[in-house]
């Protein structure tokens, strides 16, 4: 079992156990950390992010933050960085035309930029993610979800064309 399917799988168990105590926990805001570091997107960065707009569903993508970390990694060539971020905010367009929202998180503005993120948030309605409907809601387990779905798709088309 590879990282995503643990974290995926440890995310909808959560969900799950909350949705049985009847505990309605509904989100204002999450936030996606993407290291800008990285030179590339590798699979399982894709994978990464296509899970969790699924996990989010198109409601509560409306309330995400993609935000961009690490970027003291790239001061020794500045000029990679606004390469970078162009690239990212390509790869993110489909999640930013559905809502979701773009900052940077740069160690020399730490506090400020943090508090930008916590300040968009805490003005957000609190809303249920897709996995929560799926699974509190609507009463599936978690390996019958649309993340799950996508997570099996995917990691069955990796074993039949690895890289």
């Amino acid at each position: 079992m590879d990282d995503s399917t643990r974290v995926f799988k440890a995310i909808g168990q959560w969900i799950a156990e909350y949705g049985k105590s009847n505990m309605q926990v509904k989100v204002a805001g999450l936030v996606y950390l993407h290291n800008i570091a990285q030179n590339r997107m590798g699979r399982t960065s894709l994978l990464a992010h296509d899970l969790f707009r699924r996990i989010c569903g198109p409601v509560a993508l409306r309330t995400v933050v993609m935000a961009s970390i690490h970027w003291e990694a790239l001061l020794h060539n500045p000029a990679v960085g606004p390469i970078r971020e162009n690239d990212l905010k390509e790869f993110l367009t489909e999640s930013l035309s559905q809502g979701a929202v773009y900052k940077c998180i740069n160690t020399t503005n730490l506090r400020h930029d943090i508090g930008d993120i916590i300040d968009y948030i805490l003005r957000k309605c609190a809303v249920a993610t897709q996995i929560q409907e799926e699974l509190v809601e609507l009463g599936k387990c978690v390996a019958k979800t649309e993340a799950a779905r996508k997570l099996r798709e995917t990691l069955e088309s990796w074993l039949a064309n690895p890289k």
